[in-house]
């Protein structure tokens, strides 16, 4: 137990050195205010993004894309990380009311409305029906689908970011010898994590509902020209 202390601080020292040593101009530099691990994750965010621009046949312009994307991305995950409990915790009260809700006053309810306010609201409410209709129903499951891979990946990538398998003090993935390669290890991670028939069911799922309310409200349209 001592000696995996030991490693873990050894770990932590290499890691704010090497964070320490970041250029003032440098995009890492512009984020001072994330904790240690998510400077970590950063960085490892910048690589993959140069690796990938430094890929054959990679045009110009993304080139330039993938490598303004890094501190775009550093943020969006920091500002994830701070905001999926809070959203989390709001779905599971929403969806806990909706389950003690009586649901066929609420359909009644919805009729009575569309007697009332359905001419003024034409295309929406079609456009409600159609994605009801083209499977709506399954669009709540296909994103629990989707949540549940993207959970799995954060899990086995936080996971694998604290591997130190030769205990010698540093964290493997910061052993790399190239962007190249870190690049391919998380790749093979997402890849050995994702269920790929679930993934592909459930973003068939949603095409299938988002392509029913697209040709009802071009349906709409022509209807409203002509």
């Amino acid at each position: 137990c001592g000696a995996r202390q030991e490693s873990e601080i050894r770990i932590e020292m290499s890691s704010r050195k090497s964070l320490g040593s970041v250029a003032a101009g440098s995009p890492m530099a512009e984020h001072r205010s994330l904790t240690l691990s998510q400077k970590r994750e950063a960085a490892r965010v910048e690589k993959i993004c140069n690796a990938l621009a430094e890929r054959e046949g990679v045009p110009p312009w993304a080139k330039n894309l993938l490598v303004q994307l890094g501190p775009l991305l550093t943020t969006l995950m920091a500002f994830i990380d701070a905001w999926t409990p809070i959203v989390m915790s709001g779905i599971s009260a929403a969806i806990s009311v909706w389950n003690v809700l009586p649901k066929q006053a609420i359909t009644a309810l919805y009729g009575l409305a569309l007697c009332f306010f359905g001419g003024h609201y034409t295309v929406t409410l079609a456009a409600y029906e159609a994605f009801r209709v083209s499977g709506g129903e399954r669009v709540t499951q296909c994103i629990r689908d989707l949540w549940t891979d993207v959970a799995n990946v954060r899990l086995a990538n936080a996971a694998d970011n604290k591997k130190d398998d030769d205990r010698d003090g540093r964290l493997d993935v910061d052993q790399l010898s190239s962007d190249s390669a870190l690049l391919s290890r998380k790749m093979g991670l997402i890849l050995r994590t994702v269920d790929p028939d679930r993934v592909i069911q459930a973003l068939g799922g949603l095409a299938q509902a988002f392509a029913g309310v697209l040709a009802t409200l071009k349906v709409q349209f022509a209807r409203t020209v002509a």
